[in-house]
């Protein structure tokens, strides 16, 4: 399978812009996600320490 995309390759310049292309377009995706990803976290772990925080404290609870 390699032989053969290599031979895709070198015989067609298109194909090689067009898997380029997607390889650019996956880094794009992967730092989006990436960067999600990293927001989500950031919420957990404030949701994580506003619980700890409260835990127990019913005076806190109905504030």
């Amino acid at each position: 399978m390699k032989q053969s995309c290599k031979a895709l390759q070198t015989n067609n310049t298109d194909t090689q812009e067009a898997i380029d292309q997607i390889h650019d377009d996956l880094d794009d995706y992967k730092h989006k996600l990436d960067r999600e990803l990293g927001i989500m976290h950031d919420i957990c772990d404030a949701l994580t320490i506003n619980n700890q925080l409260t835990n127990g404290d019913e005076e806190n609870l109905s504030d």
